[in-house]
């Protein structure tokens, strides 16, 4: 039978510029593809804006993107 591993997911952080704000999330590059990362409830909207660089939290490999999970911007 085989041994299941377990994979702890590690809390990484990043620095992207912003490249469109929407009502409910802003959009970042990486690497070549456009992603979303979602507001959290209560998050101050006014705060981003285009252009402006901010730091995100996200789960697996910054450097492939079908790897990535951001979490809210609170």
């Amino acid at each position: 039978m085989a041994e299941l591993k377990k994979v702890e997911k590690v809390l990484n952080t990043t620095v992207l510029p912003i490249h469109q704000v929407e009502e409910d999330a802003v959009i970042v590059n990486v690497n070549g593809w456009r992603m979303r990362v979602y507001f959290d409830k209560g998050a101050n909207k006014e705060f981003y804006s285009l252009g402006k660089e901010i730091e995100f939290k996200y789960y697996g490999d910054i450097d492939n993107p079908h790897e990535v999970k951001f979490e809210k911007i609170k």
